[in-house]
C-alpha cells in the first residue's frame, strides 16, 4: 500500500509533469524491473485520479499495470512498489481505461464552439493525500520544450519574465474526456459555461475569448462580474480589447478601468480613440486614479508617482509572523501588490519590507521588525519612469515603494506597470 510518510520525498502536495514522469526507474524488492510507460486514469471532472501505472519492462518482457495502492513511494527520477510477485499483474488494460500520456497528450484542445484553440504538450500532475491526480493540461511553450528534453530552456523563459501558469488550463475547465477517447481519436475541449467563468483563470478565459466570434464574446464578457471582467481584459490583445470596449457601455467601461491600476488604465484606453478614452476618464469614480490616467495618456508627466497605487499590504513592526500569515489572506484582498508587507509605523513611515517567502518560512513567534530587510530601495515622488525602470532592472523587484522625504510610504509601483505593459515611457 502506498505509504507518503516512509519517505522525505513522498511529502504530500508534490507537483510533477508528466513529462518528467514518464520513463522513470520502476523499483521492486530493491531491483529495477523496468520504466513508467504510461499512467491509467479515472476522470473525475475537476481532477483525473490516477488509477494504475504502466511499466515497460526491457528484453521484450510484456509490460505490467499496476494498481497505485500498490505504490510503496513516488517520484521523478524512482517509483518503489510493493509487490510480492511481477508477474501477477501481467496483463493488459481493461478496453474503458484512459491512457494519460497516449490518449490526452498532443491532442487538440476545443473551445466551446470546437473552434481549435492549442494542443496538450503536457499535463500537470500533484501528489496530494496519498493519491496522484492530474490537476492541469499544459498549452503553452514551457510544455512543448519540456516534451523536447528542454527543460532547462522552459525554466530559464519562464524565469526571465514568461508566467508559466498562464499557459496551463485547470481540469476544472476541460469536458469529460470521450468516451471513444484513443491514440489518433478524440480532443480535449474546454467547458466555459456562465456559472464557471468568475472562476476561470483571466489568462485562460482571455485566450477563449479570443477564439469567439464578436457576438459570443460579448455574451460571455457581459457575464462575468466587475473584478474577473476587469482582470480578463488587461489580457486580452489590443484589438479585442477595443471590441469589448465599444461594444460596453460608458459607465461599465469606467466600472472595469477602476479596478486597475493607473498603468493598466493607461495602456488599456490607448487602444481607443482619444475622445472615448476621455468620456471613460471623467466617469471613474476614483477622481485621483483618473488624473493620473490623463496625465499618462497625454504624457504630460513621466513621474513614477502618477503610475503608483495605494493597494498595498502594510503590517506593523510588532506583529508576530504567526499573526501576519493568519491576517494575510484578508488583508490581501483588493490589493494589486502583495509580494512583498511593507512594515510601517503609527504615521506610516516605512520601516522594511518583508517577502511573502520569508513570512512563510520565518518562526512562528517572531515580530515582523526582526525579519524584515531595513536597506530599503525606495523612489522619490519626482523620481522618472527611467529611474524606476533601471532600478527595476538593477535588482529583479517586483514592486518599489514611493516615499516622502519624511520617510512616509505614498504609494507603491509596480514592475509590470513601467516594463511590461505596450506602451512605455522610459526612454
Amino acid at each position: 500500500m502506498y505509504n507518503s510518510s516512509s519517505d522525505s520525498s513522498m511529502a504530500p502536495e508534490k507537483t510533477f509533469n508528466l513529462s518528467e514522469i514518464v520513463r522513470a526507474h520502476v523499483i521492486v524488492n530493491g531491483e529495477q524491473i523496468g520504466r513508467i510507460e504510461d499512467l491509467l486514469i479515472v476522470d473525475k471532472d475537476k481532477f483525473a485520479e490516477v488509477t494504475h501505472i504502466v511499466v515497460s519492462r526491457p528484453f521484450g518482457r510484456p509490460q505490467v499495470v499496476v494498481p497505485w495502492e500498490k505504490v510503496k513511494s513516488f517520484d521523478k527520477k524512482e517509483v518503489v512498489l510493493d509487490v510480492g510477485h511481477v508477474e501477477d499483474f501481467v496483463s493488459s488494460a481493461r478496453a474503458s481505461a484512459v491512457f494519460l500520456k497516449d490518449f490526452v497528450l498532443d491532442k487538440k484542445v476545443l473551445d466551446s464552439k470546437d473552434r481549435e484553440l492549442a494542443v496538450v504538450y503536457d499535463v500537470g500532475l500533484t501528489l496530494t493525500n496519498g493519491k496522484l491526480i492530474a490537476v492541469s493540461v499544459d498549452i503553452g511553450k514551457s510544455g512543448l520544450l519540456r516534451r523536447m528534453k528542454l527543460g532547462w530552456l522552459a525554466k530559464l523563459s519562464t524565469k526571465q519574465g514568461g508566467e508559466e501558469n498562464g499557459d496551463r488550463v485547470s481540469w476544472v475547465y476541460i469536458e469529460p474526456l470521450p468516451e471513444d477517447i484513443g491514440s489518433f481519436k478524440g480532443d480535449v475541449k474546454l467547458k466555459v459555461i456562465k456559472e464557471q467563468l468568475s472562476e476561470l483563470h483571466p489568462v485562460d478565459l482571455a485566450d477563449v475569448l479570443e477564439e469567439m466570434s464578436e457576438e459570443d464574446r460579448m455574451a460571455i464578457f457581459r457575464e462575468l462580474d466587475t473584478e474577473s471582467a476587469s482582470d480578463t481584459l488587461e489580457e486580452l490583445d489590443p484589438k479585442a480589447q477595443r471590441d469589448l470596449i465599444a461594444s460596453l457601455d460608458k459607465e461599465r467601461a469606467a466600472q472595469l478601468i477602476n479596478e486597475m491600476t493607473p498603468g493598466q488604465a493607461a495602456d488599456l484606453l490607448s487602444v481607443l480613440p482619444s475622445w472615448e478614452a476621455k468620456v471613460i476618464i471623467d466617469l471613474i469614480e476614483d477622481k485621483e486614479k483618473s488624473a493620473k490616467i490623463a496625465d499618462i495618456l497625454e504624457k504630460q508627466d513621466e513621474k513614477a508617482i502618477d503610475f503608483s497605487i495605494t493597494g498595498y499590504l502594510s503590517f506593523p513592526p510588532d506583529m508576530t509572523v504567526e499573526k501576519a500569515r493568519e491576517q494575510f489572506a484578508e488583508a490581501a484582498k483588493k490589493k494589486a501588490a502583495i509580494t512583498y508587507i511593507y512594515v510601517i509605523d503609527r504615521d506610516t513611515r516605512l520601516l522594511g519590507i518583508v517577502d511573502s517567502k520569508s513570512l512563510l518560512l520565518s518562526e512562528g513567534k517572531s515580530q515582523l521588525k526582526d525579519i524584515m530587510t531595513e536597506n530599503v530601495v525606495t523612489l522619490n515622488p519626482s523620481a522618472t519612469l527611467k529611474k524606476a525602470s533601471e532600478l527595476f532592472a538593477r535588482y529583479l523587484f517586483r514592486a518599489l515603494p514611493v516615499t516622502a522625504t519624511d520617510g512616509k510610504i505614498i504609494g507603491i509601483l509596480l514592475y509590470r506597470d513601467v516594463v511590461a505593459l505596450r506602451h512605455r515611457y522610459v526612454e
